[in-house]
């Protein structure tokens, strides 16, 4: 091995541990993290993440769902919705996450408390 592979492979692992700590830096404050359940446009419950295993059953006059949250990840386990779209998403865990169920008026989002209302999500041109 000469002395210019041992610099590339050195380079290579200083290399790949900053992509993984730049990629992974939002993980960092997950205690952050909180889920918002939304009926109609507004907020009716906030569960703080992560949490072992929890169930949040919504009956309301629209329909009836039942949240599964286990961790970081969230779902929709029933649904009385004729096209149960919102349970064949499955589990979102990244903040920025929807699930919505159209018909039962349901809004679920994984949500950041320390990110401000000015913060900017995506420019398109």
């Amino acid at each position: 091995m000469t002395k210019y592979d041992k610099f590339l492979v050195g380079f290579l692992l200083v290399f790949s541990v900053a992509l993984f700590v730049v990629l992974n830096i939002n993980n960092v404050n997950s205690q952050d993290k909180y889920v918002s359940i939304q009926l109609d446009g507004k907020e009716i419950k906030q569960i703080t993440l992560p949490i072992d295993d929890y169930k949040y059953k919504l009956d309301t006059k629209y329909g009836h769902n039942l949240i599964h949250i286990v961790g970081d990840k969230v779902s929709i386990d029933e649904s009385d919705c004729p096209d149960k779209l919102c349970i064949l998403k499955g589990q979102i865990d990244k903040t920025g996450d929807v699930i919505v169920c159209l018909p039962n008026k349901v809004v679920v989002e994984i949500k950041s408390k320390n990110k401000t209302k000015d913060d900017i999500d995506v420019v398109n041109y």
